[in-house]
């Protein structure tokens, strides 16, 4: 037993089993948004248990973001999939003729 909160009841913070329950042991709990197994971010659940997404102002290299400016609005040089806008990347900005 890791803990045992007197009752069979998981996600509470003491599992049915009697094992504490934490980010990263690979069991989502009503609180984590992901639970990847691991406390590494930027590959796609945070070591918060948050789920990493473009727009969140956080780059995610494993994600193949470019960038991520913390929206995902177009034409402001990062776009809504996180790329770099750049001349030549095929798709027109409206700062290009």
């Amino acid at each position: 037993e890791q803990g045992d909160d007197g009752n069979q009841v998981s996600n509470d913070g003491c599992s049915s089993g009697c094992l504490i329950e934490v980010c990263g042991d690979n069991i989502k709990q009503t609180n984590e948004g992901c639970d990847d197994g691991n406390v590494v971010s930027g590959d796609g659940c945070s070591a918060n248990c948050v789920v990493e997404s473009c727009g969140d102002q956080v780059l995610q290299v494993a994600l193949d973001e470019q960038c991520d400016d913390g929206n995902v609005t177009p034409n402001d040089g990062c776009s809504a999939a996180c790329l770099l806008e750049v001349c030549g990347d095929g798709v027109k900005q409206s700062n290009e003729a």
